[in-house]
């Protein structure tokens, strides 16, 4: 599906108060996540595991917390 007939989808299935603001934020939503699935079918990605394991150490650091 062309990013055209997306958009196009998208917005019919939004609620009619719908605002300019609400648009833009979801189109870049969608903009996002084709990044993301590209650059995971050309094998960048990493696993979840290791995801959730940088995100609790960058958090820990933050917090001010030794790693264990």
């Amino acid at each position: 599906m062309s990013v055209k007939e997306q958009i196009i989808v998208s917005v019919q299935q939004m609620p009619d108060d719908l605002t300019w603001l609400d648009l833009a934020e979801h189109a870049r939503m969608m903009a996002a996540i084709d990044v993301a699935e590209a650059q995971i079918a050309r094998g960048e990605g990493i696993p979840h595991e290791e995801a959730k394991r940088r995100i609790t150490e960058w958090l820990q650091k933050l917090s001010g917390r030794q790693t264990a």
